[in-house]
């Protein structure tokens, strides 16, 4: 289950630069040179820090420029203090239900094939979803997603809330 594979306490990366007005206009990309050039963080979820204060949770991969993919920002409504596996659980929760919503008219009597979650697109970096007819095929757009999205609960989840699929 997804729960179990989630760390309790998030380990920190430091930015070493100011970008969170960016981050706050909604890019969710952050490059390696925003980041100490000694930083040997590994891949998986961190939590981004700014002179040591807490600012979101995101998905680190080590062997790529592109270093940090936000998830979301620590004062998103669906944030618990203290609490990230159900914080976790409910921004995956909000963001497939948003993208499912969005996407609920796509399919018709000529139309049956099409993408459902569309990565950062739709809030869900690393994550795509495509739909052939009966069938959703889960992939992921780096190794480290692999870990992140546990294709069994997103499996789950998209039989629970997308039911006509």
């Amino acid at each position: 289950m997804l729960t179990d594979r989630l760390p309790k306490k998030l380990p920190a990366i430091h930015l070493s630069r100011d970008i969170t007005k960016h981050l706050k206009r909604g890019h969710r990309w952050i490059f390696a040179d925003c980041f100490d050039l000694k930083d040997k963080s590994k891949s998986g979820i961190h939590e981004l820090h700014l002179k040591g204060v807490p600012i979101a949770h995101g998905i680190v991969q080590a062997d790529t420029q592109l270093r940090f993919r936000l998830l979301y920002l620590l004062d998103e409504k669906y944030v618990l203090k203290g609490n990230f596996k159900e914080s976790f659980l409910q921004y995956l929760h909000w963001e497939l239900k948003k993208a499912f919503e969005l996407r609920k008219n796509f399919r018709t009597i000529t139309q049956t094939s099409f993408r459902l979650v569309n990565g950062e697109g739709d809030g869900l970096p690393g994550l795509i979803v495509d739909v052939y007819d009966d069938t959703a095929v889960i992939k992921h757009d780096h190794p480290i997603m692999f870990d992140v999205w546990d294709r069994d609960y997103i499996a789950k989840k998209i039989n629970q809330i997308f039911v006509w699929l």
